[in-house]
C-alpha cells in the first residue's frame, strides 16, 4: 500500500511540475544541429558561428505535439519525450552543456551512427554527489557513449574515459574563456571575494563549512584592515539572511550573473572559495585566489580536493585540504604580498595551466566545430 501510494505522489508531483511548464503547440523544427537541455544555450550563439539549431530544453517547456505523439504510442516515460523529440528534429550533431546528464551518455546507443554527440563540462567533477560517483556505484551494466567531451584538462578526460566511450578535448572552461580578461589598476586594494557557495537544500554539513569560512574571513578582514565581499549564488532571500544574520555590517553583498561574475574576480585583489569552479577561473585568468578544501573534515566526501583527480600534497600556494584557520590565513597573507609578476611566474611555476587554462575567445573549440561542420555537411 505505502509502495503504491509513493508512486501515486510521485506521478502526481511530476504533473505539478509540468503543469506549470511553458506549452508549446508547433512541431520541433528540423535542424542539423540540437542542444541538449537549454543549460548554458546563451553561449551557444557566438560558439556556434551564427549557425540555426534548435533546442531541447526539458527543464522550462514541453512541447504538447510531441507529448501527444508519444501518449498515441503508449510511451509516458521522459527519455520516450527525449527520444521522439530528437527524431522529429533529425540532427546530424547534439551537443549539451549538461555534461553530467547519464542520459545524454546513452544516445549514441540509441541512435547509433546517425548522429555525431559532444558534451562540454561545465563546473568541476566530482566522485561524491557527482555523476563519477554514480557511474562508479552502479550496479546497472550501462553502455555509455559520446564522440567527444571537452573538459577542463586531461585528467579530467582520462576519468571519464574509465565509464564513457569518447573521444576528449582539453578546452579549460567554454564560460571562462569567452570573457576577455579585464586586468587593470583599478583592483580594489586589500580586498577579498567570496564566492558564496551556500545551497538551501545541501546537507548542514556543507553549510557549517561555508559559516566557518564566512567567519574566518570576517576575522581576518577585521584584523588586517581588509574589505570583505560576498558574491551571491543568487539573489535568494535564505542566501541573503544567513550572510546578514552572521556578518552583521562587516561585509557588502556583490550581485552575480554569467556576465559579470567575471568582472569581480577581475577586479578584487583576492578571490576565496571553497572549491568552486568560479575559483579555478580566476587562477586561470591570472588573478589571485585562495581555496579553503576543507570538505571532507565536514564530511565524507571523495574527489573534492583541489586539481583532482590529479593528486596534490594537503596544502599549496593557492590552497589547503585541512580545517587549520592559520595554515589559510597564511595563504591570504602570502597572496597580498606578492605583486603581479611574482604571482604569475608562482602560476607557471606550478603548472596550474594542467588544472585549467585560458583560451581566449574559445580558439580551440571554434576551430574544431569548422572541421565538424564541414565533415557533417552543415
Amino acid at each position: 500500500m505505502l509502495h503504491i501510494i509513493s508512486k501515486i505522489k510521485l506521478i502526481f508531483n511530476k504533473i505539478k511540475k509540468y503543469f506549470f511548464f511553458k506549452k508549446k503547440f508547433k512541431f520541433p523544427k528540423k535542424s542539423s544541429i540540437l542542444i541538449y537541455d537549454c543549460n548554458g544555450i546563451d553561449i551557444f550563439q557566438e560558439l556556434l558561428n551564427n549557425k540555426s539549431y534548435e533546442v531541447l530544453n526539458f527543464r522550462e517547456e514541453i512541447n504538447l505535439t510531441v507529448m501527444l505523439k508519444c501518449l498515441i504510442k503508449l510511451k509516458f516515460r521522459k527519455k520516450d519525450y527525449l527520444i521522439e523529440y530528437i527524431k522529429i528534429v533529425n540532427p546530424k550533431l547534439i551537443i549539451t552543456y549538461t555534461d553530467n546528464d547519464i542520459f545524454f551518455y546513452k544516445l549514441k546507443n540509441i541512435f547509433k551512427e546517425k548522429i555525431v554527440t559532444i558534451s562540454i563540462q561545465n563546473g568541476i567533477r566530482a566522485l561524491t554527489g557527482d555523476i563519477l560517483g554514480v557511474l562508479r556505484d552502479s550496479q546497472e551494466k550501462i553502455k555509455l557513449s559520446s564522440d567527444w567531451i571537452f573538459t577542463f584538462n586531461d585528467k579530467v578526460g582520462l576519468e571519464l574515459k574509465k565509464f564513457i566511450s569518447t573521444n576528449t578535448l582539453s578546452i579549460g572552461s567554454i564560460r571562462n574563456n569567452l570573457n576577455p580578461i579585464s586586468f587593470s589598476k583599478n583592483k580594489i586594494k586589500d580586498s577579498i571575494l567570496l564566492i558564496s557557495q551556500y545551497v538551501s537544500s545541501s546537507p548542514e554539513e556543507d553549510k557549517k563549512l561555508v559559516l566557518h569560512l564566512f567567519q574566518l574571513l570576517l576575522d581576518y578582514t577585521k584584523k588586517n584592515n581588509k574589505t570583505l565581499g560576498v558574491l551571491t549564488r543568487g539573489q535568494r532571500d535564505e542566501e541573503i539572511s544567513f550572510f546578514e544574520k552572521h556578518g552583521k555590517n562587516q561585509f557588502h553583498f556583490v550581485k552575480k550573473n554569467f556576465q559579470n561574475s567575471y568582472h569581480w574576480i577581475d577586479k578584487y585583489e583576492v578571490t576565496v572559495s571553497i572549491d568552486s569552479t568560479l575559483g579555478l577561473e580566476a587562477l586561470s585568468r591570472g588573478n589571485k585566489a585562495a581555496f579553503f578544501y576543507a570538505r571532507s573534515k565536514f564530511r565524507n566526501v571523495e574527489g573534492r580536493k583541489f586539481g583532482w583527480p590529479d593528486v596534490y600534497p594537503d596544502q599549496g600556494f593557492a590552497w589547503t585540504h585541512l580545517k587549520d584557520n592559520q595554515c589559510f590565513e597564511n595563504i591570504l597573507d602570502k597572496q597580498f604580498n606578492t605583486t603581479h609578476q611574482e604571482w604569475q611566474k608562482i602560476l607557471s611555476d606550478n603548472e596550474f595551466n594542467k588544472i585549467m587554462f585560458y583560451d581566449e575567445g574559445n580558439k580551440i573549440i571554434k576551430k574544431f566545430f569548422k572541421n565538424i561542420y564541414s565533415e557533417l555537411n552543415i
